[in-house]
């Protein structure tokens, strides 16, 4: 058994590549949890908490049966039709940690037509019990105690928040901006550090054939 940690961004790129990682067809399944229970895993882990810890991933050098992550999910997506039989040489199969599934529909995809979204003015406290810093919401997307940024926009760009600023700066009123760019880049530094560099998803690997 190998244990290794990875930036929670690095391992999503991973997933679906022919070497990469899949979702084994475990007893128990892989679901897709609740749009609110999603964005509540998301907020979770933006305050520094611990999700995606103990996760077990099988290495397998035969033939099995998996199925991809699921990127736009709706509510009546029936997964199990998705599960085929792969003949690669190797194959690494997710066997727990449904959060990698809810995670990978937040940062990659959209919940029923919904793409998850990142109240960058939100307060910066972890221990501010203000309403969700995320929310899955139709796009195009306005309200005004709020300014909302698509999370994948954030985990696909930079991880200098300066640039990250200038690069979305068109999507943020310049009046906010400039009265609000110190909790903005605070933030989105959070969300880069949590996302994109530290690694605190743990995995243990088991290769099966040995």
């Amino acid at each position: 058994m190998k244990s290794v940690s990875y930036a929670i961004n690095n391992i999503l790129d991973a997933c679906n590549k022919e070497d990469g990682l899949w979702i084994g067809n475990t007893r128990k399944g892989i679901e897709v949890s609740e749009k609110k229970e999603i964005e509540n895993l998301f907020d979770l882990i933006i305050s520094g908490n611990t999700i995606l810890d103990n996760i077990l991933i099988l290495e397998i050098e035969e033939p099995c049966f998996s199925r991809k992550f699921i990127a736009n999910y709706w509510s009546d997506l029936n997964l199990k039709k998705f599960f085929q039989k792969r003949n690669s040489q190797k194959t690494l199969l997710l066997c727990n940690g449904q959060s990698l599934q809810d995670i990978y529909i937040g940062l990659k995809g959209s919940y029923d037509k919904q793409e998850l979204y990142f109240n960058v003015i939100s307060s910066s406290s972890q221990n501010s019990k203000t309403t969700n810093k995320f929310k899955f919401l139709p796009y195009p997307y306005i309200e005004k105690t709020g300014v909302w940024i698509k999370a994948k926009d954030l985990i696909n760009s930079e991880v200098n928040p300066d640039k990250i600023i200038k690069k979305i700066g068109n999507k943020i009123p310049e009046n906010v901006i400039s009265k609000k760019y110190d909790l903005i880049k605070a933030n989105i530094q959070s969300f880069i550090n949590e996302f994109s560099i530290k690694k605190n998803a743990h995995i243990k690997i088991i290769n099966v054939n040995n």
